[in-house]
């Protein structure tokens, strides 16, 4: 329930600074109208339809980007690679935005649906792709790593040994064995998730599992080492790999090579 507590504010106040966003980006569309309407075609200013052509157009993001910003921030409780995760996400809010749009378009004017979608498509595909960039530049800027893995093995000599020290914005975190739920690779960082919040360090798979006891601590991926004492249930796949259930509704998967391996560990507990 902590992370959920600590997720809340965060997407409220990514959700609160789109809307933003988004309105601002159609005022300005707004404003352009009129400045055509005036200056370059001279016609009379019609403002009900300067204000709902920006609506038409893009008035759909306002509601789909709370959507991508929610999925982004709960990815990891799907059991999806990255790769088909942000493919199920892209065609899945563009299906929905080009559903929309072009229904309204078509409804509005003679043109077809084909013709339609082909000059609207483009413009959604780039609009999600912005939310998305935008999303990660959020992450890497406020999201501050921290200290490499050097400090964290010096930490660990001079600490207790049911702990691993990690410092974030100057400031020393001591973390029980017993609150890490996993570990997940991140580029070149390492998330070390507990209920409460993720730590983000510089540091290899291998370097952290050398700090966690190996009895508790498992490498079930290639990208994760997860804490057995957490795990309440496996679940098979038929391509053979599989995908571990944690508390607090967190999904990480389990590779092939180690399904097994682990089956053996939790039941052996």
């Amino acid at each position: 329930m902590g992370s959920k507590k600590n997720v809340a504010p965060l997407l409220k106040h990514d959700h609160c600074i789109s809307s933003i966003g988004w309105v601002m980006f159609m005022c300005l569309i707004f404003a352009n109208c009129l400045i055509n309407s005036v200056f370059i075609e001279h016609k009379s200013i019609s403002l009900i339809d300067s204000i709902t052509f920006p609506l038409q157009k893009w008035g759909i993001w306002l509601i789909l980007t709370p959507f991508v910003l929610h999925m982004l921030q709960s990815r990891r409780k799907f059991a999806l690679s990255s790769r088909l995760f942000y493919c199920v996400l892209s065609i899945s809010t563009l299906s929905l935005s080009l559903t929309f749009s072009v229904a309204l378009e078509v409804s509005q004017s003679d043109i077809s649906i084909v013709h339609s979608l082909f000059f609207i498509w483009p413009k959604h595909a780039a609009a999600l792709l912005i939310v998305i960039l935008l999303w990660h530049l959020k992450q890497v800027l406020f999201h501050k790593p921290n200290t490499s893995i050097n400090a964290l093995q010096h930490n660990h000599t001079s600490s207790k040994v049911n702990t691993l020290m990690i410092e974030v914005d100057g400031l020393t975190h001591t973390l029980a064995y017993q609150d890490i739920l996993f570990v997940q690779a991140a580029g070149n960082y390492m998330e070390v998730v507990t209920q409460e919040r993720t730590y983000l360090t510089r540091a290899t798979l291998k370097q952290l599992h050398n700090l966690l006891p190996k009895d508790d601590f498992v490498q079930c991926h290639r990208s994760y080492l997860v804490n057995l004492d957490y795990i309440e249930q496996l679940k098979n796949h038929p391509a053979g790999h599989a995908s571990a259930y944690l508390i607090d509704s967190q999904v990480i998967p389990i590779s092939k090579s180690q399904r097994s391996t682990i089956r053996t560990l939790i039941a052996s507990r």
